[in-house]
């Protein structure tokens, strides 16, 4: 079966061609092949630990450097090789001469294919339909026997659940998507050399001096109470700064705001770049310009929404409603359209509702938002996508947070789950006397690769969306 698709694996000119042999690797198990088939899957495991093309000259060098230790180790035989017995040094060195053999003339056969009308993705699901129809039947035709020869019923159940599961697992069709960020991917992971890939500042002194920016496949949650502008800070320092300094796309989800708010955020936030003048993001909204203030409000707003030649990122904003039972799917098809895409906000996690299908159960809000963080780990993983999920506190947290108290995990809706997927978490704390002045105290508790910060003050000007961090950090 692996001749359907081996040639895909020899294409030097495509640039692609080493990664999708690290993707095989990695999603296929061993395992699950056998024969030739087995000794071939171990020669793109070869080509895949040392990041090369399926060349014939690196097929020759495995062939003399691992070639008989990998069919001694794992038996490997061909169909009629049944009687080889490879104690025998003499069966072996015969062996590994008709397999070496064997393996060559697969090869010769695979690159003589005509592969320029077919597309990679859609061989390799017909692919894994048979090789999951395969391991379907080898599974009930080594498992029903046993029952009928009289093995317990309940232990041969389960190993044929067993089989069924990770049947099903190693070969979903979602394994596919992946095929479509595989440069994304590399870059995000690059092996063995512990380098994160940097995306944007985010111009807030704490953070950018803590842990250094915005990276690829990060995950962020900002926690903050209901009117302290936790929206607004995020969509400046991980939406309206990345697209407009470092000309990174962004997508907001806004699940509380509408898309009209969200776009007069920004665009009051542009004016005061572009112009240094203060128009509040509330008379746009109540459409109460004057003459003056309307026309920097259109040329901020065509500057930032409709640039040309790639001046800045593009934002995306939608204000629809987000299920949690189609979340990963929306993304990615989302993101197979726009590929420029490489900080997704979700503003905000508690938000997002249960649509369940059938006869299946509603979610309840801490298994939705646990669900929204996995989810995004995954597709972070795959794609190098960074996430920023604004956050509310529980009530416990919101007494505490108005206090003036430090804020543990367990303060935050999902609670404690919500940092088995983060990467850095970052809270607002605010007492009504910070607030009649406009203050606040962050506090960055949970981070990877950075010491954190406490108690950073930040003075805030809501109407335009700035924030500006006190040069005095407040430890108590």
């Amino acid at each position: 079966m692996m001749q359907s698709i081996f040639k895909y694996f020899t294409v030097e000119e495509d640039k692609e061609t080493a990664l999708r042999i690290i993707w095989f690797v990695d999603s296929f198990p061993a395992k699950e092949f056998s024969g030739l088939d087995k000794f071939i899957y171990f020669y793109l495991e070869y080509c895949a630990r040392l990041g090369i093309v399926a060349k014939r000259s690196y097929l020759n060098a495995f062939l003399r450097t691992d070639g008989k230790r990998l069919i001694l180790e794992n038996n490997i035989k061909l169909d009629n090789m049944a009687a080889y017995d490879y104690t025998d040094p003499a069966a072996l060195e015969e062996a590994y001469r008709v397999i070496t053999s064997t393996t060559i003339q697969f090869y010769e056969n695979a690159i003589a294919q005509d592969i320029t009308e077919n597309e990679f993705k859609v061989v390799m699901d017909t692919w894994m339909k048979n090789q999951k129809l395969k391991l379907l039947k080898l599974s009930m035709t080594n498992n029903f026997p046993r029952a009928s020869q009289g093995e317990d019923v309940d232990e041969v159940t389960a190993d044929l659940m067993s089989d069924l599961e990770a049947i099903q697992n190693n070969y979903n069709e979602q394994k596919l998507e992946e095929l479509d960020f595989l440069g994304n991917k590399a870059s995000a992971n690059k092996v063995g050399s512990g380098e994160m890939i940097f995306i944007s500042k985010t111009h807030f002194p704490a953070i950018d001096g803590d842990v250094g920016g915005i990276f690829k496949s990060m995950i962020l949650t900002f926690t903050g109470l209901t009117g302290s502008g936790k929206s607004r800070f995020i969509f400046r320092c991980f939406g309206y700064v990345a697209a407009v300094f470092f000309k990174v796309s962004v997508r907001i989800d806004s699940l509380e705001l509408t898309k009209s708010q969200v776009e007069n955020i920004l665009i009051a936030m542009h004016i005061a770049t572009l112009f240094k003048v203060k128009i509040p993001d509330s008379l746009m909204n109540k459409d109460a310009l004057d003459e003056t203030q309307l026309r920097y409000y259109h040329a901020a707003k065509e500057d930032l929404f409709n640039n040309k030649e790639g001046k800045y990122g593009s934002i995306y904003i939608s204000d629809k409603v987000l299920y949690i039972e189609d979340f990963r799917s929306k993304v990615m098809r989302f993101l197979r359209l726009h590929k420029d895409i490489q900080i997704w906000i979700i503003d905000y996690a508690g938000l997002i509702r249960s649509n369940p299908k059938g006869f299946k159960r509603y979610s309840i809000k801490a298994e939705i938002i646990e669900e929204a963080y996995a989810t995004a780990r995954e597709i972070s993983t795959n794609t190098g996508l960074a996430w920023v999920f604004i956050n509310q506190y529980n009530r416990e947290g919101a007494l505490k947070a108005k206090a003036g108290k430090s804020i543990d995990q367990g303060d935050i809706e999902g609670g404690q789950t919500v940092h088995k997927y983060t990467d850095y978490n970052i809270y607002s704390t605010q007492t009504e006397e910070q607030k009649s002045t406009s203050l606040q105290l962050m506090t960055a508790d949970k981070v990877r690769g950075a010491k954190g910060f406490n108690k950073v003050p930040v003075k805030s000007d809501l109407s335009i969306s700035k924030f500006d961090q006190m040069a005095k950090v407040i430890t108590s």
